[in-house]
């Protein structure tokens, strides 16, 4: 079931991956494909029916459990961006500014008239690295293409987070779901990230590979702000990290 993320990770809306027309038949197809001992084999319900094990309703639970499950732990990750530098709330307040002017955070070199570095900013490049790392410990298959969806919510968390912090103080404000961030997602950054080359792929998880490896493996993500749409859902990650 490893592989399932990196299916929810190339799609538009990634908020609305659960309720996918392709979503159950995904979750079965990479059951199977993890488990195909079970392939043949049938489970009966408190019913009586008997269903095959990747049919099986719980399945799909967790599944989805999964799902939201990362998808909240991107969000915390775009919110965790170092202020300590910054000795005043008025200082903080400037530069998260100046970071959201023009959505400057989604570039590497902002001030760079030729070639800006789209989806390379420093800030966008260590929350989607908390992704990266999943995928690196899941093993990549690329058989869903490139994830320009994960990528886009990674921007979006990044967005969040600036915005938590633009008085100077940090104010959790709203839960990370799909109205404003989802939609505004779709509607100004994939268009763009769907379209990104080979190469400029190969640089963006480059570089955050670079960031796993400096940190040491351990993508930061707090524990203690849990969205609204968290709960009870962390036991399901070990599940669905197995081949």
């Amino acid at each position: 079931m490893r592989h399932l993320l990196e299916w929810v990770s190339t799609l538009a809306d990634t908020f609305q991956s659960n309720s996918h027309p392709e979503f159950d038949d995904t979750v079965k197809a990479e059951f199977n494909d993890a488990f195909p001992h079970l392939t043949a084999a049938k489970v009966k319900l408190e019913n009586g029916t008997s269903v095959e094990h990747a049919s099986h309703p719980a399945v799909g639970v967790v599944a989805r459990v999964f799902v939201r499950t990362h998808r909240s732990n991107l969000g915390k990750a775009g919110s965790t961006s170092d202020m300590e530098e910054y000795d005043t709330p008025e200082l903080r307040a400037e530069w998260v500014e100046d970071q959201l002017r023009d959505n400057r955070f989604l570039y590497e070199f902002p001030d760079d008239p030729t070639s800006k570095g789209i989806f390379r900013g420093p800030l966008v490049i260590t929350t989607f690295a908390y992704f990266v790392e999943l995928y690196i410990r899941c093993g990549w298959s690329a058989k869903y293409g490139p994830p320009a969806g994960m990528l886009c919510l990674a921007v979006m968390a990044v967005k969040r987070g600036l915005t938590q912090w633009a008085s100077g103080t940090f104010d959790k404000g709203g839960a990370f779901e799909r109205v404003p961030w989802g939609t505004e997602a779709m509607r100004d950054f994939f268009p763009a990230a769907s379209k990104l080359s080979e190469a400029k792929w190969d640089d963006i998880f480059g570089k955050a590979e670079a960031v796993i490896e400096a940190t040491r493996g351990e993508i930061h993500v707090p524990g203690n702000d849990r969205d609204e749409e968290d709960e009870d859902e962390q036991p399901a990650t070990t599940l669905f990290m197995s081949p």
